[in-house]
């Protein structure tokens, strides 16, 4: 599976923040228009998911055509806990495949085998609670990932993350006047500060959410002709950690950006900051530092300090120790919330 053009691409992202329509359109849109980013694929999907520590899974909301969206369920339904944990709880891009080299007997796996399908990819945006929305591109044929597609997907990841978030801490069909009502800033697309309050008072807040806004801007100016890497790698899934910007026009026609209080969800640690919960969060989860800094909008150095500081504090040498304490780190939250089609441990 391989990128095609950089604008859909940006449109996948800028249909991920489009938190004004019902979920339903929200999928579809975002399905569609990673139809057109991505090819060498049979279907793609969107669905909404809740998955636990222990590998007990539902999917919520799902765009897809109806003969995928039922292989969906089946295969989850069929698949072992152990699967279910080394897909959804291993990374950011995964496939599925490869995640089973050796294990292919899997009953879920080889339900889609049945169906044609080889290869499963995920682009996979999750909070650390468990709660997340995946991007999935169903292939009749295994093939490695390009470097640059691998990352476009772990990019959008961040965006789709961010956006699941953003939308369950919003009212059903928010209108522009709530979304600004509860702005911790409002700016221009040229980074021109109209309001700020609370937070976003800080001098130091308001450089991040200014140069935010500029590179947001500069990403879509950008979409044609420029790479996915140059025009993702602009437009980041958080500003200083805490921040989404959301676009919004006004009564008047003009286009603003509003800066809404959206950080990843970390279950406490004394020993540890906040910014090293976090940081501790989306590494457990599997994502690498350079991805952890995309997702929070900050420099990988500064996250890499962080990741660092927090590893000595909690008395581990490496990721991987990380990794296996998953569970503990998971948001207190991680429990299967669907509201559909409970896909397996019920």
């Amino acid at each position: 599976m391989e990128l095609l053009r950089t604008e859909p691409v940006l449109e996948v992202v800028e249909h991920a923040y489009d938190v004004e329509v019902p979920t339903a359109a929200w999928l579809e849109s975002i399905r569609r228009a990673a139809e057109s980013a991505f090819e060498d694929h049979v279907a793609v999907q969107a669905y909404t998911f809740d998955v636990t520590p222990e590998g007990r899974f539902r999917v919520n909301d799902i765009a897809s055509e109806p003969f995928w969206a039922e292989l969906l369920v089946r295969a989850h339904t069929q698949a072992d806990r152990s699967t279910i944990r080394s897909i959804y709880l291993g990374g950011a891009v995964r496939n599925v495949r490869q995640i089973l080299a050796g294990r292919q007997d899997d009953a879920g796996y080889r339900e889609c085998v049945r169906s044609g399908i080889q290869e499963i990819t995920l682009s996979l945006g999750m909070d650390p609670g468990g709660r997340g929305c995946a991007l999935v591109f169903l292939q009749r044929e295994a093939k490695r990932l390009s470097r640059g597609t691998r990352q476009a997907l772990e990019r959008i990841s961040a965006h789709l993350a961010s956006a699941r978030r953003l939308r369950g801490g919003l009212d059903a069909g928010s209108s522009s006047d709530q979304l600004l009502s509860e702005a911790d800033a409002v700016l221009t697309g040229d980074g021109t500060l109209l309001h700020a309050e609370r937070d976003a008072r800080d001098p130091d807040a308001q450089r991040a959410l200014r140069e935010a806004a500029r590179r947001m801007d500069r990403a879509r100016c950008r979409g044609q002709g420029a790479s996915p890497d140059e025009a993702l790698g602009l437009w980041r899934a958080l500003v200083d950690g805490r921040w989404s910007l959301i676009e919004r026009f006004e009564s008047d026609g003009r286009r603003v950006l509003v800066a809404r209080q959206n950080p990843p969800r970390a279950r406490k640690h004394r020993a540890l900051s906040e910014q090293e919960q976090k940081v501790v969060a989306l590494l457990a989860l599997g994502h690498s530092v350079k991805l952890c800094a995309y997702e929070l909008g900050r420099a990988e150095s500064t996250t890499s300090e962080i990741a660092r500081s927090a590893l000595r504090k909690l008395g581990l040498s490496s990721r991987a120790e990380l990794l296996e304490m998953h569970g503990a780190l998971m948001g207190a939250e991680a429990q299967p919330q669907a509201r559909s089609a409970p896909c397996n441990g019920d």
